[in-house]
């Protein structure tokens, strides 16, 4: 198995109840590294009124994408607040459901420090230690931010699987963090955060654009790591243009695939913009599937 290059990077972990996101350090492509803390049960619900009208309007760009499912094979939507933690009667700024990329939103912040905090439950849950999503960020008022939700390990206070959230941040916008791509190319990243927890087997694949197995930055000759269940991180800087994503098995025998020929799973096109990117996401809601979803991390 070649998984040395690949971490599972920038994740907040909610299992008894949450985390944050604004750990220290950074993950290799400038995103923030793993942490895995307990839900700030000091908060008071003051501290994120944009649920109930009292938010204030922070400037930055916020989008969601569901791939949650606890127990697996149920699909259920995500109601998203702007709180630390939602009680019963607080409204969410909305719903997302499974499989889903939510629209574009303002997450509205606390404070004029610019604090925000949002949380996500299992539609129509609430209380404090039940939140699938539980995250907090100091904005500018310029982010642009695309949080990935996925099937995480450990339990919940309401005895729900825990869950995984991975933040992605624009590289363009003004104040996000993240490496650029190089000069005219744009990066694609694969993630598969949250399928080692639906899975039962955790397979290496090699991914190809249309022409073999595709080299990550710094690669020469042949690819440096594998996706697998459970990773994130794998990066390509490909030139402009529009292309099939492909996925091949690791050979048995330890020789590199080529990734030619019938591919063992035929992901979605991905079109790639000169200094943008794009992240792929491996998700299933059963062992017996695996789907993908392309999200471009800028928007209009």
């Amino acid at each position: 198995m070649r998984r040395s290059m690949l971490l599972v990077l920038g994740i907040v972990l909610a299992a008894c109840g949450g985390g944050s996101s604004t750990p220290g350090g950074q993950g290799p492509d400038g995103q923030p590294a793993p942490t895995d803390v307990p839900a700030d049960t000091t908060a008071t619900s003051d501290a994120g009124q944009g649920a109930t009208g009292g938010g204030k309007a922070s400037g930055a760009k916020v989008r969601i994408f569901n791939a949650y499912t606890d127990p697996v094979g149920t699909l259920d939507a995500l109601d998203v607040y702007a709180l630390p933690y939602a009680s019963e009667g607080d409204k969410p700024l909305l719903s997302v459901g499974y499989g889903e990329l939510s629209p574009v939103f303002d997450p509205t912040v606390a404070d004029d420090a610019g604090n925000m905090f949002l949380s996500g439950y299992v539609a129509g849950e609430t209380g404090n230690g039940n939140e699938v999503m539980s995250v907090t960020e100091t904005l500018k008022g310029t982010e642009v931010i695309t949080y990935f939700v996925a099937r995480g390990n450990g339990e919940m206070g309401n005895g729900r699987a825990g869950a995984i959230t991975l933040p992605a941040f624009d590289p363009t916008a003004a104040g996000s963090v993240g490496a650029t791509p190089g000069a005219g190319k744009g990066r694609v990243e694969i993630d598969a955060v949250g399928l080692d927890n639906v899975w039962t087997t955790e397979p290496d694949w090699f991914a190809g654009f249309g022409d073999g197995c595709a080299l990550s930055p710094g690669d020469t000759e042949h690819p440096g790591a594998a996706t697998a269940p459970g990773t994130s991180g794998a990066t390509y800087d490909l030139d402009p243009g529009t292309y099939p994503l492909s996925l091949y098995l690791d050979t048995a025998s330890g020789e590199f695939p080529t990734c030619t020929g019938k591919a063992d799973f035929v992901g979605p096109q991905v079109t790639v913009e000169a200094g943008k990117k794009v992240v792929v996401l491996l998700y299933a809601s059963t062992p017996d599937e695996l789907k993908a979803v392309a999200v471009p991390l800028s928007v209009p």
